[in-house]
């Protein structure tokens, strides 16, 4: 449904020139909900407004539905108002004078329906997002969710290929964003559409999504389903910015088999890991995620058991269903999270374990 080949976006010149995209690549699937996925600058919503025509590439090429649309060998540029892609932004931009009915129907003024048609369209959209009783409504009347509503339901009300949404949800609270993002991914399933995200928040990310593309620095670092991103990513960028996790220097001392396991060697011992296919170097890393890691009391530790070891609670903080640990380990210091159910004082020895399957080595 849509290709970007060797995306280039340059801003200003000279001494004040920024990359902002640097030959990226990106190809999504019909039907998927993609995710662009990374810190603040990193280029993500620059790929979204390059998709949807609002802004123009410096070179490479964008096809929709295996149509270029924009091509800088071609010399082509096709406008945004006739990509087929609809877009819903972080602000609301419900139309205050408008009631809406008016708001979600405006994008049909275009396409020459007549009354009935226009109205049993908008009446359909209303009635996807749960805003058909507030038809008559003024859109300002209406709570920050519902307005969100207003505005996704003008995106879709046209049947576009393309949904584009850039971050929609960031102006909620906490607890209406878990809401919305259940209720657009369960909209998006629904209708078929292919969806492109943007967002900064590796939750929304790991929850919505089919596949996420996570970008860094204008460049597209690792693309991937969202669990096996956060289980077994590739880069360490990936590692630590979906999630907490732990990287420690290690070494590699053998491995087994295509893509088997690995055992290194840390600080605190010998480590058996998942191996990643790319890590060939003898320096590595290994991926731990605080999460995964197992304590019990050091008494209760089975002698010869793979990857357990003895540590020392150096902290130990309350957070509700959990609690944060940093415990000592050989020359490191490594972060835990455990249940509230048992705790651990600090100054407890702890006996320790990585499980094999949740250790992964990454390049160093």
């Amino acid at each position: 449904m849509l290709t970007l080949s060797n995306i280039v976006k340059v801003y200003g010149r000279g001494r004040h020139q920024h990359l902002a995209l640097k030959g990226l690549d990106l190809h999504v699937e019909e039907g998927e909900f993609f995710t662009l996925l990374g810190p603040s600058g990193c280029g993500k919503t620059t790929a979204l407004r390059c998709i949807a025509g609002l802004e123009v590439p410096s070179s490479g090429e964008i096809c929709i539905g295996g149509a270029p649309v924009y091509s800088s060998e071609r010399r082509l540029r096709i406008p945004a108002e006739k990509r087929d892609v609809a877009m819903v932004f972080q602000s609301y931009a419900v139309w205050p004078h408008m009631s809406v009915a008016q708001n979600v129907g405006f994008p049909l003024d275009v396409q020459g329906l007549d009354a009935a048609q226009k109205k049993r369209r908008i009446q359909e959209t209303l009635e996807l997002v749960g805003l058909s009783a507030m038809a008559n409504r003024p859109a300002t009347d209406l709570s920050g969710g519902q307005q969100q509503r207003v505005s996704i339901a003008r995106a879709i009300i046209r049947g576009s290929k393309i949904l584009l949404l850039d971050e929609p949800l960031s102006n909620l609270d906490a607890e209406l964003r878990v809401q919305m993002r259940n209720e657009l991914r369960e909209l998006q399933q629904l209708l078929g559409v292919t969806t492109i995200f943007v967002t900064h928040d590796q939750e929304e990310a790991i929850s919505m999504s089919d596949r996420i593309a996570v970008f860094n620095h204008g460049e597209l670092v690792e693309v991937g389903r969202p669990i096996d991103l956060y289980l077994r990513p590739r880069k360490p960028f990936t590692a630590t910015f979906l999630g907490l996790a732990e990287l420690l220097p290690c070494t590699l001392l053998e491995t087994e088999g295509q893509g088997g396991t690995a055992l290194v060697k840390a600080s605190f011992g010998e480590v058996r890991a998942s191996r990643v296919d790319a890590c060939q170097g003898h320096d590595a890393r290994l991926l731990i995620r605080p999460e995964h890691i197992v304590l019990q009391p050091a008494a209760s530790a089975q002698h010869g058991q793979a990857n357990s070891y003895r540590g020392i609670v150096k902290k130990a903080a309350f957070a509700g269903r959990y609690i944060d640990y940093q415990i000592q380990l050989g020359r490191d210091t490594i972060a835990a999270q455990a249940p509230s159910t048992q705790f651990h004082q600090v100054g407890d020895e702890v006996a320790v374990h990585m499980p094999a399957d949740r250790c992964v080595l990454l390049e160093s």
